[in-house]
């Protein structure tokens, strides 16, 4: 759910969700409610994507299904504990630097209280023994202060490094959320959120952005031939390509399990069509190995489907018109890229 959504908006989209869970007698807890509210809100273009091809094929929502989706589209997972924690710590250190302010201010207050006192009987006394007694006085008063804002410069320093390595773990709970385990590329987490931003700014900017969705060929059959651990070399190749060959804001992602994306701004449909050709050759030139072996278990094609940015449209049509694409490049021969000036 979303902060910003308002009243109104949330209870419409609440309503939806609850109507929509009723239906597919989906179980009515938290983490299930937050995957339908954001299928209405359309906040996740691949979730509602994945729950209408669900809706269409009759698929049922168990327990464990909702889980699924939960985790893949909106938990956080093992950052999230980081999170938790880094949260708990930031607390602990403003505490401990609020008490150290206080502790100073009260010192620096008696400081201020006893020079008061000596002033007062500096003016009682204006003899030369009463000024000797008062630059004595201020002497000790002024080496209190020195030594209490030593004392709070130490822990102000101490609690700066404390957060400045709380800043380092919330930085490395973001890196978590939004990469791929398996090929250290964009996850879908972050592709989601990155593409209606590239959305938004080329609509502002007025300028051309492409979408590529692609699909390792027949991934499958070659998975279930040679075992996860070849496929899931085929998947870091293909990432490590992708990756490589992208630039400046241009954002590789797993988009899937063998599907992945490449979001392209202030690209032109040509250019676009130019390069993802050139990383599908690329790919197709690499053959996958076990060197230690002596095993080739052949090359690895791709076939890629692209589309140009309409202004006005939702992240979800953007993404049916480049599936479209790919579809009829798999539909035509594969390894091959298809945009949808040919469809």
């Amino acid at each position: 759910m979303s902060f910003g959504d308002g009243v109104e908006k949330a209870g419409d989209y609440a309503k939806q969700a609850i109507e929509l869970m009723t239906a597919h007698d989906v179980p009515p807890a938290p983490p299930n409610y937050a995957v339908w509210y954001n299928y209405v809100a359309e906040r996740f273009p691949d979730l509602k994507r994945t729950l209408d091809q669900f809706i269409e094929e009759n698929k049922p929502f168990d327990g464990v299904q909702n889980k699924t989706l939960y985790d893949t589209f909106i938990g956080h997972g093992p950052e999230g504990i980081l999170l938790k924690n880094t949260s708990e710590e930031m607390q602990v250190q403003v505490h401990e630097l609020l008490r150290a302010l206080g502790g100073a201010s009260r010192n620096i207050a008696g400081v201020g209280t006893s020079i008061k006192s000596s002033l007062d009987l500096f003016s009682a006394d204006s003899s030369v023994g009463g000024m000797e007694a008062f630059v004595q006085s201020m002497m000790l008063e002024t080496r209190r202060i020195q030594e209490t804002n030593a004392k709070l410069q130490d822990q102000l320093n101490q609690s700066a490094e404390k957060i400045s390595a709380l800043q380092e773990n919330l930085k490395k709970a973001e890196e978590e959320s939004h990469t791929d385990a398996l090929t250290s590329i964009a996850n879908r987490k972050k592709f989601d959120v990155a593409l209606v931003s590239e959305m938004a700014t080329a609509t502002k900017n007025n300028s051309p952005l492409c979408l590529v969705v692609s699909d390792v060929d027949h991934f499958k059959k070659f998975n279930d031939k040679y075992g996860h651990q070849v496929g899931d070399q085929v998947l870091k190749l293909v990432a490590r390509a992708l990756h490589d060959n992208v630039k400046g804001s241009d954002l590789a992602a797993r988009y899937g399990g063998e599907e992945f994306a490449l979001i392209l701004p202030n690209t032109k449909m040509d250019d676009a069509f130019n390069l993802v050709e050139t990383i599908r050759e690329i790919i197709g030139s690499r053959r996958i190995r076990n060197k230690q072996k002596g095993q080739d278990f052949g090359s690895v094609t791709l076939s890629l489907g692209l589309a140009l940015f309409r202004p006005g449209e939702a992240a979800s049509d953007f993404l049916a018109r480049a599936d479209a694409a790919l579809y009829h490049a798999k539909e035509t021969g594969r390894n091959q890229t298809s945009h949808e000036t040919v469809l």
